[in-house]
């Protein structure tokens, strides 16, 4: 390996102005559409669920039909220049006469009460109705263009039995929480989404979507996990949310729009006590520090281990968070890496941009390789506000030890 001296000859003095800590007009984009998307979700609660009712053909005929409106996630790309959000939309089935029209489109517009569907079948072709939402009863027209006929339809919201609207009402709705991390003393902020629908025979089915936050409430950087089916039980209370393609799982009871249990890692096992409640945003934990976010610039000291290495002591790593659909729980991590040789502050330092960064949220463990020229990996460990680890080479293997502390 070259000395730090070569390395700086052979690739100059890369001038680079400091980045800003603010966040960049494409997380803004971001956000505001996940923002929008679980505004859609609330709008769309209103109408879920199951109908049945009465089709009228022109002729004044009436044949029994039912309708199940289930929301759905889909992937949705918006102008080419943010990655997809996850975007709510209503789907599901008709059923007229017993034969099953699959829901193609369905738009409901809260303002005006208003729900259009369009429905398809391979014999049939399209379907299409026009309805007004008075809860619990759509009311509207209806056309088939492939057979020339139309009327008009009227539906209920399928009778439940004896207390279970009121407790999918009470149980589905946004709420705020806090997670405990037992193992280290530390407490950060979370999210929950719950979803309800009846669909017989399981009768009540629960869906959620989590977002485990770090740093301040209002962070953008969060871990975002979704599962379908909740194991909830109506009776006791007990809940178990879960799913063979999470790495974290909960279970507690619910109660009075609160749910209270205990919350686990598959890399660490039990972290400590959850406590979630309706409508809530979460306060901090006396006693407690929050968990910090690892978004933030950090700067510190080298120390060479190698005696065919001589880089510089002082060095700056920065790293930016950002949610990318495409990657797991939707959480991209970049960087850049600075090695000066004056002074912090000063423009000798050589930049280097940090890619294919591999970062484990629960156990702190980090690896980050370097780009372009001269390929460096960072090992570490990062503790709130330091990162202690060793720098690699890939011809000489270890050559310093780093230490780092949060700006």
């Amino acid at each position: 390996m070259q000395s730090w001296k070569v390395l700086v000859s052979l690739m100059g003095l890369i001038l680079v102005t400091c980045s800003k800590s603010n966040m960049s007009d494409r997380d803004v984009r971001r956000e505001q559409l996940r923002t929008s998307a679980e505004t859609k979700r609330k709008e769309l609660q209103v109408v879920e669920g199951e109908y049945q009712g009465l089709l009228t053909l022109a002729t004044g005929v009436k044949q029994k039909m039912s309708l199940k409106l289930d929301i759905k996630d889909i992937p949705t790309a918006v102008d080419g220049e943010v990655d997809p959000v996850m975007t709510p939309v209503l789907a599901g089935f008709l059923r007229w006469n017993n034969n099953p029209f699959a829901i193609a489109k369905a738009d409901f517009d809260p303002k005006r009460s208003r729900l259009d569907i369009v429905a398809s079948d391979p014999v049939y072709k399209e379907i299409m109705m026009a309805l007004t939402f008075a809860n619990p009863i759509l009311e509207g027209t209806w056309s088939g263009p492939a057979f020339a006929d139309s009327g008009t339809v009227r539906l209920e919201r399928k009778n439940l039995q004896q207390g279970e609207e009121g407790l999918a009402e009470q149980l589905r709705g946004e709420y705020g929480g806090v997670l405990l991390d037992d193992s280290k003393g530390l407490y950060q902020y979370a999210h929950l989404v719950v979803s309800t629908s009846i669909q017989p025979p399981a009768t009540l089915k629960v869906s959620a979507t989590l977002k485990i936050i770090f740093g301040a409430w209002d962070s953008v950087e969060y871990l975002t996990y979704r599962f379908d089916p909740v194991s909830f039980n109506p009776v006791t209370g007990q809940i178990i949310i879960k799913g063979d393609a999470s790495d974290v799982s909960f279970t507690g009871t619910w109660a009075n729009e609160k749910l209270s249990g205990e919350w686990f890692s598959d890399y660490v096992g039990k972290m400590g006590a959850m406590h979630f409640e309706k409508n809530f945003v979460a306060s901090p934990v006396i006693g407690r520090d929050l968990a910090e976010a690892l978004k933030g610039t950090y700067r510190g000291t080298i120390k060479n281990t190698n005696p065919q290495s001589n880089l510089p002591e002082r060095i700056l790593i920065s790293f930016v968070t950002s949610q990318d659909l495409s990657q797991p729980n939707g959480l991209k991590v970049s960087g850049n890496v600075r090695f000066y040789v004056g002074e912090f502050g000063s423009i000798e330092y050589v930049e280097m941009a940090l890619s294919n960064i591999q970062y484990n949220f629960f156990t702190r463990k980090l690896v980050a390789k370097t780009t372009g020229a001269y390929n460096f990996t960072l090992i570490a460990g990062t503790d709130q506000k330091k990162i202690n680890g060793t720098l690699h080479a890939d011809s000489l293997g270890e050559v310093a030890q780093v230490e780092v502390t949060k700006e």
